[in-house]
């Protein structure tokens, strides 16, 4: 059955004016990282209207991505991330246009990946070596970037946030991320400076699975404490997406200003 797009998209005019279809239709966002908190980034901006959606990741999926990623499912395990993400927003939105890079954004990689024509980047990554890299080149490339912190560990959605990234508490990511972003990157220094970076992050106190198998607020001195398929910390949908829908919110505020 044919679609008429802009009909599809009618309830994204009737909340930010006559226009706002038109405008996000033209716009370019390119986001890395496309997993527990990427995926439903790419989901919202799909369902918002953005023309042209640029997506980053080198995993494919597997059993454990199901309870929290949006395209995890027994029939897409073991599947490119980006290609059943990019298969999904063409049936979402049969006119967007889709990129995907079967690559980790790094900084060895993000020059290639990054070009100077994007309206957004939003960056979901894990590694704060490669999100300092990436905030770095955006800053350079004048792009606007926003980017999300850690997900993993927290049940309490209520407790996420928008901040500039100078500003940001109770998470150890974006606060390793910032101190990486002042010593390599010529960041401002001065306590509390506005870096112009939005940086969607919970300031909940992050939950371990300890060696008893309870879960508690002290870190385990062994294992790997990372979100992945080998990683020791949980994660919930109601959390990952809450963290994702709050990114799309201020991303449509951006492309639309």
């Amino acid at each position: 059955m044919p679609v008429n797009t802009p009909e599809a998209f009618r309830g994204i005019d009737r909340l930010y004016g006559g226009q706002a279809y038109q405008k996000l239709s033209r716009r370019i966002v390119y986001v890395a990282g496309i997993g527990g908190v990427g995926s439903w980034v790419v989901e919202g901006l799909a369902r918002s209207g953005i023309g042209e959606i640029r997506m980053a990741d080198l995993d494919d999926l597997c059993t454990t991505n199901i309870n929290r990623q949006i395209h995890a499912l027994i029939s897409t395990i073991g599947q490119s991330k980006v290609e059943v993400m990019a298969a999904r927003c063409l049936e979402i939105n049969p006119s967007i246009a889709i990129r995907c890079d079967q690559a980790f954004v790094t900084g060895k990689t993000v020059e290639d990946l990054i070009e100077g024509d994007l309206d957004l980047v939003i960056d979901c990554g894990d590694n704060q070596m490669a999100k300092a890299a990436l905030i770095a080149h955006c800053r350079r490339l004048k792009i606007p970037v926003m980017t999300l912190g850690a997900a993993g560990g927290r049940i309490d959605p209520s407790r996420v946030k928008v901040r500039d990234l100078a500003k940001t508490d109770g998470d150890a990511l974006l606060a390793a991320v910032r101190q990486t972003l002042r010593n390599r990157h010529g960041f401002p220094r001065t306590p509390g400076k506005r870096f112009s970076v939005n940086a969607i992050y919970s300031d909940e106190q992050t939950r371990y699975l300890q060696a008893n198998g309870s879960v508690g607020q002290q870190k385990p001195s062994e294992g790997p404490n990372r979100l992945d398929c080998a990683g020791s910390l949980g994660a919930a949908t109601h959390v990952t997406a809450v963290f994702a829908f709050h990114a799309t919110a201020k991303a449509i505020e951006i492309l639309l200003s």
